[in-house]
């Protein structure tokens, strides 16, 4: 009996500590499904992207190419738009979720800044019912608030920088000249005050080997000057493409390995004199735009064809 009620006895300690263990263990945390922001949008599959300014007095707005791939950027004569940046930026919006969900209700959106007046709006255009816009405002530690349209709920996103609405920021500034130096096959440089034209032509089997247009040796280091200094074409803004009858001053030729022909047509030299220096005018005869250039770059392009 004695055994009996010990054991009943020590039975009741433990049930009670058991019981005391349960009451003082933390609520267990609600796990929930964390899903994407924009379930329906495919990066491949978004015609356009639009990117405003809060208060909506700058826009870009960025149309993938009809039957072609990249992007233009309509607010400058469609030219065409840097692919990478473009890319990544749908990229990280495809990689969106809702794992930190920092506020929910109808109110939400206006107590993170997250309007039309204090937001960047982000207009995503894809395939019928997949269009969605969200509104973005940047946060503590590089991260962003973003408020999906249609939703109540404001979610932080980390390591995301709010993209730019000034349409400048997403033209390719290397589009004059998009083929690398050691890629040319030979170069034709004609005008600007040259005496005569200027032709420099890889030699047929002797690779890093240069030759004139009579078939002349040239200088390797004059040769790779001048490449360089056409690599370094940056356009600085975009313009509307002057008439076809509007003489160049100068003009370039570029024929590639790969077969690529080009011509660059100059036909305002520019100015760096002054307070207020006039840009050069270009562009490709197979582009529908020109492009401002350096009045620098121009004369650095012509210093060195006048040495050969």
């Amino acid at each position: 009996m004695i055994v009996l009620r010990r054991n009943i006895v020590l039975g009741s300690i433990a049930a009670g500590l058991a019981g005391a263990l349960v009451l003082l263990e933390p609520p267990r945390a609600v796990e929930r499904e964390v899903r994407p922001l924009l379930p329906l949008i495919e990066v491949d599959a978004v015609t356009r992207l639009g990117i405003t300014a809060p208060g909506g007095e700058t826009a870009t707005n960025l149309e993938r190419i009809e039957g072609g791939e990249g992007f233009e950027v309509l607010e400058k004569h469609r030219a065409a738009a840097r692919g990478t940046e473009v890319s990544v930026l749908l990229s990280e919006l495809a990689a969106m979720t809702d794992l930190d969900v920092v506020g929910l209700g109808a109110g939400a959106a206006a107590d993170f800044g997250l309007e039309d007046a204090g937001a960047t709006r982000l207009d995503l255009d894809g395939p019928p019912g997949t269009a969605a816009t969200l509104r973005v405002a940047a946060a503590e530690g590089g991260a962003v608030f973003v408020h999906l349209e249609g939703e109540d709920r404001v979610v932080r996103v980390p390591r995301f920088r709010v993209p730019p609405a000034d349409p400048k920021a997403w033209f390719d500034s290397y589009v004059l000249v998009p083929i690398a130096g050691r890629e040319l096959r030979e170069v034709r440089v004609e005008g600007g005050g040259l005496p005569a034209p200027v032709t420099v032509r890889a030699r047929a089997g002797d690779v890093g080997a240069y030759e004139d247009g009579d078939g002349q040796a040239l200088d390797e280091r004059l040769v790779s000057e001048l490449l360089q200094r056409l690599r370094l074409a940056t356009a600085l803004d975009v313009v509307a493409r002057p008439p076809e009858e509007t003489p160049a001053v100068l003009t370039l030729g570029l024929d590639s390995y790969d077969g690529t022909s080009l011509e660059v047509r100059v036909t305002d030299l520019g100015s760096a004199d002054g307070a207020a220096p006039r840009a050069g005018v270009a562009y490709r005869s197979d582009l529908g735009y020109a492009v401002e250039v350096s009045p620098a770059w121009i004369q650095q392009v012509l210093e060195v064809a006048r040495r050969f």
